[in-house]
């Protein structure tokens, strides 16, 4: 098991901490999906 996917299912246990994790470890790829949406690379980081 990945280290994202063991992030998530401590997320799903209800481990707060581990949301944290998710997100600097898919930080680049949602900056990229949210300035999709947005259209600015300042407002999705």
């Amino acid at each position: 098991m990945d280290k994202s996917a063991y992030s998530y299912l401590r997320f799903l246990s209800g481990d707060e901490n581990a949301f944290a994790d998710i997100v600097k470890e898919s930080r680049t790829g949602l900056t990229y999906f949210i300035n999709s949406i947005v259209r600015n690379v300042d407002a999705a980081e």
